[in-house]
């Protein structure tokens, strides 16, 4: 009863809001330790942003070679983000920037949000 009672919660949780699997595609460039960051950022600027309305269109990667093997992934990522605006549907792409320093301290975050675009119009 406990286990159902729990798949039922997680199912619920999840038919709210965007989730992982919602706005990423299985062969998502975007690593996984980038990706709650990410999805948060966009809805933290963007909070009209429809409850399964932000979906990954595409992400780049650029490596950033700094020397004696250290390598930071940049990382642009572009989501098409279904709004409401005055109660009026609306579409619009979402332009993030992060980064993946290379780095080994387990005690410090290696992922950042750099930069959070786009023309989501929220009242």
């Amino acid at each position: 009863m406990k286990l159902f009672t729990l798949s039922l919660l997680l199912l619920a949780s999840s038919a709210f809001a965007n989730n992982i699997d919602s706005v990423y595609p299985k062969d998502s460039k975007l690593i996984t330790e980038l990706k709650e960051e990410v999805m948060e950022a966009a809805l933290k600027k963007y909070p009209c942003i429809d409850r399964f309305g932000l979906t990954e269109l595409s992400t780049e990667v650029v490596v950033d070679q700094i020397d004696q093997g250290v390598r930071d992934l940049y990382f642009t990522t572009v989501f098409k983000a279904n709004f409401h605006n005055e109660y009026h549907p609306s579409t619009a792409e979402v332009r993030i920037e992060s980064v993946r320093y290379d780095g080994s301290n387990p005690t410090i975050d290696w992922t950042e949000v750099l930069t959070v675009k786009g023309s989501v119009l929220c009242e």
